[in-house]
């Protein structure tokens, strides 16, 4: 970052003394530290954050697909939204490959049945669903997103 070339600046000796605390707390440079300050206020003057076309993008898209629409036949569990939450699963099964037939018996059975033993059932099998649809992903990416990866 440094080409060799440094220049001072003026500021007041409060906001040096904060920036001398925050190099010392912190172990870095103090040209490192009003840096990362730019940056942070660069970051937080964006008001859209676009995510790029990617899997991870996809991934992410399809786990608030299913946990959306999960919550929203939880906490209404009508005919309506039982066909809506199981055209999700449909399509995740269909798009990425991903088994959903666990997930659709439980659905099933809570709209049958909305007891709280089978909704926490739905809850896990949700969560199950998320994995798998986590890991089908990463086997894609060749384990990009692997806990063990970093």
């Amino acid at each position: 970052m440094s080409d060799g070339k440094w220049t001072t600046i003026k500021i007041p000796k409060k906001v040096y003394g904060q920036i001398k605390d925050l190099r010392e707390k912190y172990g870095v440079a103090t040209w490192k530290l009003i840096l990362q300050g730019i940056n942070f206020y660069h970051d937080s003057q964006r008001t859209h954050y676009p995510l790029p076309k990617s899997s991870l993008s996809r991934m992410t898209w399809y786990i608030f697909k299913v946990a959306s629409s999960e919550g929203i036949f939880r906490e209404n569990p009508n005919e309506e939204n039982l066909l809506k939450f199981l055209k999700t699963l449909d399509q995740i099964r269909e798009r990425i490959g991903v088994d959903t037939s666990g997930l659709e018996i439980i659905a099933k059975t809570y709209y049958e049945k909305p007891t709280t033993r089978n909704k926490i059932m739905m809850n896990d099998a949700t969560r199950a669903l998320i994995a798998d649809i986590i890991v089908k992903f990463s086997e894609k990416e060749g384990g990009k997103y692997d806990n063990n990866s970093g």
